[in-house]
């Protein structure tokens, strides 16, 4: 091994711009990684809260009587079900996203808008008035119920739209919906 390194370092010295190379380069990547990451290293970042379009298409009350019958025809009694409903009102998806994306946490990086038209809410993404649209589509929480009470495969999932994927932006978006859906995805799993 220490026959390797004395040929590498003998090489290496014959040239003088090399070994300049290996003694300067690491200064200056240090010198241009702390100007471009300082701030997010120190916690000093002045960013400000990211415009979120949120589209709630999904109607709760709809979602509960048409699995209500779902539970009806599975032949259940009439107290399980009842007890399934008001369990499954509480542990609601769409509102649980909505409350988390409304909380004074995350109040310094998103800035929440509700429309209530997914094409008024395209259309400001396109006019940079915001930089994501979420969208909660219809029948979210009834898919979501098959899914956990009844096992059932569903298709159940919340869309999300954004200008740039590049951006930091759509990144914490995409990690706050990300990070949701594990921790409820995980929460239901062992309640």
């Amino acid at each position: 091994m220490w026959n390797l390194i004395r040929k590498d370092f003998l090489t290496i010295s014959r040239d003088r711009s090399e070994v300049l190379i290996l003694l300067v380069m690491p200064m200056v990547l240090i010198a241009i990684l702390g100007f471009a990451l300082g701030s997010i290293m120190f916690g000093t970042t002045d960013m400000d809260p990211v415009p979120v379009a949120l589209i709630i298409e999904n109607d709760l009350e709809q979602d509960l009587e048409q699995f209500r019958e779902d539970l009806i025809t599975e032949g259940l009694p009439e107290q399980a079900i009842e007890q399934i409903i008001t369990s499954a009102g509480t542990i609601d998806p769409a509102l649980s996203l909505e409350t988390i994306l409304r909380s004074p946490e995350l109040s310094d990086l998103i800035d929440l808008k509700e429309n209530d038209d997914q094409e008024q809410a395209e259309a400001a993404l396109a006019t940079d008035e915001v930089l994501a649209v979420i969208t909660i589509p219809e029948q979210f929480s009834y898919q979501t119920l098959l899914a956990f009470y009844l096992t059932e495969d569903t298709d159940a999932s919340i869309e999300l739209f954004v200008q740039d994927h590049e951006q930091i932006q759509a990144t914490i978006v995409e990690g706050i919906l990300t990070s949701f859906s594990d921790q409820y995805n995980l929460d239901l799993h062992y309640s």
